[in-house]
């Protein structure tokens, strides 16, 4: 999964992506949220690094990037109408 590089781009051009994308932004930010629920008994039970590492992990290829996938896909079929905005997975 990469995130790669962007020319810089205005408030504008991002305002109006958002609005464009809002349909595919809500499964990832839910996504991230589910992530962040998950991840919190751990932190409260002082789990170890690599136990919270295997976790974030799993749960990053489990419910994040599927979701990530979505959005991508649908800045990717926007992009020509979203002010540039750039996302790719690999």
């Amino acid at each position: 999964m990469v995130l790669p590089a962007c020319l810089s781009i205005s408030a504008e051009d991002i305002l109006d992506a958002r609005e464009k994308l809002r349909n595919e932004l809500t499964p990832f930010r839910m996504a991230m949220q589910k992530l962040t629920i998950a991840l919190r008994p751990l932190l409260r039970d002082n789990a170890s690094s690599e136990q919270l590492k295997r976790e974030a992990r799993f749960l990053a290829e489990a419910q994040v990037e599927p979701a990530l996938r979505i959005f991508s896909e649908g800045s990717n079929r926007k992009r020509g109408n979203s002010g540039g905005v750039c996302l790719e997975l690999q």
